[in-house]
């Protein structure tokens, strides 16, 4: 029974991410220090193996939020006709009126930047205001995402991934094999896996990307060469590859155990559409609320996180299919771990510690409620 529940919650857990193998040390050879000229579909030159300082997020530090455009940029964006008329909808006397216009707006994928310039005019109905800004966090955090279909680990010495294994029926399956070294996409260096989940998440299904790697020489009988020294051969490829969606991969690749915590370009999207709040909402008074309400606020907010809410959703598993599971809790202490983590990580704010401080907590006050389970 609990061997059961075990994998009910692991598969409850898996995250849909882009690349979803645990993150390993890889062995290998400092350096790679046998490359010879590519035959692959273009010979790519080697790239730095060390992220620059705006490279991509890693799990556990603080995230960067995505920079704003300025007003003068945003004066500047012509604005499709049909959205102009959605915003006089939303301003309409109708409720109905503005429930459909808001509607509209998801349905049509609304323009990012041509939201931000509707919110960026200072005489824009209040109400109207509220719902684009709703819009814009909604196509934010809800935007197709590519996918690869890769499954890989970290390499040490940051030489770049490590494919370990490719899902049936994704793009990357025609052109990547086992053991390839991915070390950048689209001229931008690789050297942890969540860089590489970061570069193809933020961009869309069907764009074309360019994939450079290093892949060892084999023989006719498929074996590795090795060089005197016993050190692995590799030539540098270049591949061309269109993107399928992380919807697609889901299917064909299928839940799998992954990290609880939320994929970078996840955290990216999550600073900006909080960022579009901080800056296009409409500033009101602050009123003092009562200590219940303010508290229910804060519990609301905690329970929207990724973690939070993976956490909830395996309690209430449990509680239908027949009680505590042991394999459940340890996952989520070591969650509730990591929020504690990033909380000491440098450059983050008084209000931010406390946040992933109090997310821990709620980890832990789920995982109570889990051991009490009968």
């Amino acid at each position: 029974m609990r061997s059961d529940l075990a994998t009910s919650s692991r598969q409850l857990f898996a995250l849909t991410v882009l690349l979803v193998s645990p993150m390993v040390g890889a062995q290998v050879p400092a350096g790679l220090p046998s490359i010879r000229p590519g035959q692959g579909a273009g010979i790519g030159q080697p790239l730095p193996r060390k992220p620059s300082a705006t490279g991509g997020i890693v799990i556990g530090g603080p995230v960067a939020t995505p920079p704003l455009p300025t007003d003068v940029e945003l004066n500047a964006v012509v604005v499709d006709p049909w959205l102009l008329a959605m915003v006089d909808q939303l301003a309409s006397s109708s409720f109905e009126v503005r429930s459909r216009a808001s509607e509209e707006l998801l349905k049509r994928h609304a323009d990012q930047r041509q939201l931000m310039a509707l919110l960026a005019r200072p005489n824009l109905d209040r109400e109207a205001r509220a719902r684009l800004i709703s819009a814009l966090q909604q196509r934010i955090l809800r935007a197709p995402r590519g996918a690869l279909g890769v499954r890989m680990e970290s390499m040490r010495d940051d030489l770049g991934v490590r494919v370990t294994g490719l899902v049936p029926g994704m793009p990357g399956e025609k052109a990547l094999r086992l053991d390839d070294i991915v070390y950048a996409i689209d001229g931008e260096a690789v050297a942890v896996r969540e860089d590489l989940i970061r570069i193809v998440q933020s961009k869309e299904p069907g764009t074309v990307v360019t994939v450079s790697l290093y892949r060892q020489q084999r023989d006719a009988k498929g074996k590795g060469i090795f060089d005197a020294k016993d050190a692995p051969i590799h030539d540098r490829h270049e591949f061309d590859i269109a993107l399928a969606s992380t919807e697609t991969l889901e299917v064909k690749g299928g839940p799998e155990p992954a990290n609880l915590l939320p994929s970078p370009i996840s955290l990216e999207r999550e600073a900006l559409a909080t960022a579009v709040a901080e800056r296009f909402a409409e500033k009101a008074r602050v009123l003092e609320a009562p200590a219940r309400v303010e508290a229910e606020q804060k519990a609301r907010a905690l329970d929207a996180h990724p973690v939070v809410r993976e956490a909830l959703a395996s309690l209430e598993l449990l509680r239908k299919v027949g009680g505590a599971d042991d394999a459940t809790m340890k996952l989520l202490l070591i969650e509730a771990t990591k929020l504690r983590q990033q909380a000491e990580s440098d450059g983050l704010s008084d209000a931010s510690r406390a946040h992933l401080r109090a997310l821990a907590e709620r980890v832990d006050g789920i995982v109570l409620e889990i051991s009490r389970l009968p």
